[in-house]
């Protein structure tokens, strides 16, 4: 098959837009060497790859994990840059960096794909050797990555389930179809397409998070009724929309973040939500990233709910 569609204009767009922020690199041939070792000694700077290096921004440390995170995946694509050769092509965590997509890989490397050669890492580089189609790739201000959906297939590909899960709500999201991502599996020639085929029919263009699409795999996982996202109820205080429901046992799942209840306020409010969905007979089972890490017992208190439900 051919894939039906390039890349939408403003996602592409996006992507230059974040090119054009990466940190800029630096190498001994543009700072003098006195200045680059005085940099390097006070930590203004920091070596990125051989011969590579990376100014850091003032008060880096006192920002969150996230933008600490995205600042260094950020300068080693940077510094990768320089390094690729014609046959290779950013993919995988660092072609998804460059798309938008939340981080799903932290393994500090950046990932290549070649049709040529071995799987092999090459220093501060995972090098993939996979068949990769002409039509897998974009090619953004001089820059050679995989396109949306096979990013996300190759991101699907590596990652636990419910991260995988995520990376293809995330390409639903920007306007990847089911099709589309199909098409990136046969064409790709992956191991275990049978197991991303599945994960792509799971796939929505409504999730609001990771976690959201990490719950709901193990909803799925745990095989209790067809699971509806974003499902709409209607109240006496009003119309509201659960995160994930399986209509048959009027049974609501919803992930509870960190940042969801800034406030008082925020909390009176969900509870007033909840209360006015629960005056229908519907019951919640409420997550937190706890219960993700230990998806076995998720999943048995999943069913002991479901058969309760069954038998009210």
């Amino acid at each position: 098959m051919t894939p039906t569609t390039r890349t939408a204009p403003g996602n592409l767009a996006n992507v230059a837009a974040r090119i054009q922020a990466l940190p800029a690199c630096q190498t001994r041939l543009t700072v003098p060497q006195r200045t680059l070792e005085a940099a390097l000694a006070s930590g203004r700077a920091r070596r990125m790859l051989p011969g590579r290096f990376v100014a850091v921004p003032q008060g880096l440390d006192e920002m969150d994990k996230f933008a600490q995170q995205g600042f260094w995946e950020g300068a080693r694509i940077s510094a990768a840059l320089y390094t690729l050769r014609g046959n290779e092509t950013l993919s995988h965590s660092s072609a998804g960096y460059l798309w938008g997509f939340p981080s799903l890989v932290r393994d500090g490397l950046v990932h290549i794909t070649t049709q040529n050669g071995k799987n092999r890492r090459r220093k501060g580089h995972r090098i993939h050797q996979l068949h990769l189609p002409d039509a897998h790739r974009e090619r953004v201000l001089e820059v050679s990555l995989t396109d949306l959906p096979r990013t996300a297939i190759d991101l699907a590909s590596i990652c636990r389930p419910g991260l995988g899960l995520a990376a293809l709500d995330f390409a639903r999201g920007e306007g990847v179809s089911i099709r589309e991502l199909e098409e990136r599996v046969d064409a790709a020639h992956l191991r275990n397409p049978n197991r991303l085929l599945r994960l792509i029919a799971q796939s929505v263009a409504n999730s609001d998070s990771v976690p959201e699409s990490e719950a709901r795999y193990w909803l799925i996982a745990a095989g209790i009724g067809a699971v509806h996202t974003q499902y709409r109820v209607a109240t006496r205080s009003g119309t509201f929309y659960l995160d994930a429901a399986i209509p048959e046992l009027k049974l609501a799942c919803e992930y509870d973040g960190e940042s969801k209840y800034n406030s008082r306020e925020d909390l009176l409010r969900e509870k007033r939500r909840e209360d006015a969905i629960r005056e229908l007979g519907w019951d919640f089972i409420r997550l937190t990233a706890r219960d993700l890490r230990a998806p076995e017992q998720l999943v048995r208190v999943l069913r002991a709910r479901a058969e309760r439900r069954r038998g009210r």
